[in-house]
């Protein structure tokens, strides 16, 4: 009998799911919705219905077995993991938007993939709100989608594409340029809380940290980093090397406690596969569809003002 040696790439429903969010996103940003209520109401709306349609054709398609294998706790120490990732998070995105982006950034309004959202606010209850709805909303289904089903549905590329891949298909929903590289280390970090602890809370948590800050505390950063720049990055930058060998700790201590379990590797690529493996990835044809896309959305978005 004649075997059959046709292979079908495995790695092709990720960039549909992200192709669908560019889509949806990159148009209503461009709706002149406003930055009140109306913003506030299209974000939520959009958000809930895209994010919860593509979670329920994850079900539907892959089943649960997706979501249980990023919801066990490995080891101890996820607590102190998140921290140091939130406080990571923090710090980066200071520097890079005080020392690169600059004057393109605007702390009164806050972008939610490509939807303004007017963030200055005049009361407690206001706050919560934009918490709500910028925040906490982002951090659970960006969690389930990309820390979960995207990590998961790459899991036999190794550890490392794993978290990258998913994490450069997160940078690209920030419809910008500028927000890219944020969102880009942000999700490498929360990727690799999640692989690390195995429960995709730790990194949910971490998110919200970040978020109150950005939503908070972080134009006040950037105003004393405007003043005073040298200094700034000075203390910046020492902090984030100190937040890195807090993080690296952390991530050794519960990789100790796995291999005292006996836990077994993580999946990866056979010997001799890696090119395979790459392969597949940067041939699925909507991946260079979602690098397109993300291209001319933010193009777009510099060139109309938007």
């Amino acid at each position: 009998m004649q075997e059959n040696n046709e292979r079908q790439n495995p790695f092709l429903l990720v960039p549909f799911f992200m192709l669908v969010l560019l889509t949806v996103f990159g148009i209503v940003s461009f709706i002149p919705f406003g930055k009140g209520i109306a913003a506030y109401i299209t974000a939520v709306i959009s958000v809930l219905l895209v994010f919860g349609g593509l979670v329920a054709l994850a079900f539907y398609l892959r089943g649960g077995k997706w979501l249980g294998a990023c919801l066990r706790s490995r080891a101890g120490g996820g607590f102190s993991l998140c921290f140091f990732a939130a406080c990571l998070m923090m710090l980066q995105s200071v520097l890079i938007r005080s020392f690169l982006i600059g004057e393109l950034y605007d702390y009164r309004v806050y972008s939610l993939y490509g939807i303004p959202c007017d963030a200055v606010t005049d009361s407690f209850g206001a706050f919560l709100l934009i918490y709500l709805v910028l925040a906490v909303l982002p951090a659970f289904l960006e969690g389930f989608l990309f820390r979960g089903f995207f990590m998961y549905e790459y899991r036999h590329g190794g550890v490392l594409l794993s978290v990258l891949v998913p994490s450069l298909l997160c940078g690209m929903l920030g419809m910008s340029f500028a927000e890219f590289p944020i969102r880009f280390l942000n999700s490498v970090l929360l990727c690799a809380v999640v692989f690390l602890t195995g429960n995709i809370f730790y990194s949910v948590l971490s998110h919200l940290i970040y978020g109150l800050f950005a939503l908070s505390l972080e134009k006040y950063l950037m105003f004393i980093a405007k003043e005073t720049p040298a200094l700034s990055f000075l203390v910046l930058a020492a902090l984030g090397l100190f937040f890195v060998i807090c993080f690296c700790g952390s991530a050794d201590k519960i990789l100790r406690q796995r291999a005292e379990k006996e836990e077994r590797a993580p999946v990866r690529w056979r010997k001799g596969k890696i090119f395979t493996v790459l392969g597949d990835i940067f041939s699925a044809p909507m991946i260079w569809a979602d690098v397109f896309g993300f291209a001319l959305i933010g193009i777009l978005h510099i060139f109309l003002d938007v």
